[in-house]
């Protein structure tokens, strides 16, 4: 067989395997999480921060001391980067209870803490009917956040 004759079936076999591969959706998606978050709230709790535009959280519920403020952008920082990235569909998780979920917003948007992953060690973050698993430890924290983040007003 002639060289040129291998090559052709070279590229021709490398085109094909990409075309196959493009084809194939993936399990991927974007980061559920945005880049920038400017507001969380939760609804349990009654928690409302609001990053001014001096990067610095105010709550109406109290003040928020500078140490306290590093937590909270620790929290944020481990939020965007301590959840996979790979989208599991929400109905596809079991089993799955509702009532043990912890809601909260990010910018406007719902988001869920579900159910705690045994053999991932994580817990499942629940947004737009997806499921992603994220950091055992990013839950309690924001669970807690009233006394983690804020000295109430007396």
């Amino acid at each position: 067989m002639p060289l040129s004759i291998k090559w052709i079936i070279l590229w021709g076999v490398l085109l094909s395997s990409m075309v196959i591969y493009l084809s194939f959706p993936s399990a991927s998606q974007p980061n559920p999480i945005p880049a920038s978050i400017t507001q969380i709230s939760t609804t349990t709790t009654k928690l409302n921060l609001i990053l001014n535009s001096a990067n610095q959280w105010q709550s109406p519920n109290g003040e928020i001391s500078a140490e306290q403020q590093k937590l909270i952008h620790r929290w944020v920082n481990d939020l965007q980067t301590g959840c996979s990235k790979n989208a599991y569909p929400e109905q596809s998780i079991k089993p799955h209870h509702q009532q043990d979920d912890f809601s909260f917003h990010i910018n406007g948007k719902a988001y869920r803490f579900g159910t705690f992953n045994t053999y991932a060690e994580q817990h499942y973050l629940y947004h737009n009917g997806q499921a992603y698993l994220c950091q055992p430890t990013l839950r309690p924290r924001l669970e807690n956040a009233h006394q983690l983040w804020i000295t109430t007003n007396a």
